[in-house]
């Protein structure tokens, strides 16, 4: 299951990321790193833009942060 904060949604809204794009990227990264509050962030070509998908991993659930684009 994969929740969202409301502040990844108000950004995915601003920047034009569907759900299926945020999933696509956390399911099939192109790359990833740790965040400095260790988040995993994803990373995956969509388009011609990059997007970044910041998210928590937990047992139950993946709670997406934040959406970015590049």
């Amino acid at each position: 299951m994969i929740e969202y904060t409301k502040h990844a949604r108000q950004r995915m809204k601003e920047r034009h990321v569907s759900e299926d794009q945020v999933e696509a990227t956390i399911l099939d990264p192109e790359s990833w790193q740790y965040g400095e509050d260790g988040e995993i962030i994803a990373t995956r070509k969509v388009g011609k833009r990059r997007v970044e998908v910041a998210h928590l991993s937990l047992p139950e659930k993946i709670k997406v942060i934040t959406v970015m684009v590049d």
